[in-house]
């Protein structure tokens, strides 16, 4: 089975560009205000994958359909990370 993306950019309305990565190792999702960071590693806000389930996304610019493939890769490798995959 193909593995789930840990990667998305999207275009916001001021013309700026949005991310979030998974960091599937040690569970965490990680979030771009502004999409060049995404190259230095400085994420605007880190959530473990329990907060991104309980609280929900931390940017509320996120498209629906990447929130949607969000929460299925989240939900994909917090199951992996239990196993101890």
């Amino acid at each position: 089975m193909k593995s789930p993306n840990t990667a998305w950019m999207w275009a916001t309305d001021d013309g700026g560009v949005n991310g979030v990565t998974i960091d599937q190792i040690q569970g965490r999702v990680m979030w771009f205000e502004d999409a060049a960071a995404c190259a230095c590693g400085d994420s605007s806000a880190v959530q473990s994958f329990e907060q991104f389930v309980q609280k929900g996304a931390y940017l509320d610019s996120i498209p629906d359909d990447t929130l949607a493939e969000l929460r299925q890769s989240v939900s994909f490798y917090a199951e992996e990370l239990a196993k101890g995959n």
